[in-house]
């Protein structure tokens, strides 16, 4: 079973990668190579977290990265891009607890 400290560990190392492929791969900012770039992204993980951990479909996880876009960065990336992005952030994998 696991622990507190392992659940923490592996929340922290998901919170990386979707932090990483936000900046890598979507980026509609344009600021993944400025130091506050981590920090930017970083408010958007937890609601993409939670829609990957509930299994949510591509079209959520699409409509979520484009209101970002619209309400936030004020830029928008074409359907294709973010779909990319989507996909991607879904091949990490993550799934509830208990399953």
């Amino acid at each position: 079973m696991a622990t507190v400290r392992d659940r923490a560990t592996a929340y922290e190392h998901l919170h990386r990668a979707i932090q990483l492929i936000l900046q890598a791969d979507w980026d509609p900012a344009g600021v993944a190579g400025e130091p506050y770039a981590a920090q930017e992204y970083g408010l958007y993980v937890p609601g993409i977290h939670r829609l990957l951990r509930h299994e949510r479909p591509l079209s959520e996880v699409v409509a979520y990265l484009a209101r970002v876009e619209d309400q936030y960065l004020g830029r928008g990336s074409s359907r294709a891009e973010l779909e990319a992005v989507a996909r991607k952030l879904q091949g990490l994998g993550v799934r509830r607890r208990g399953r």
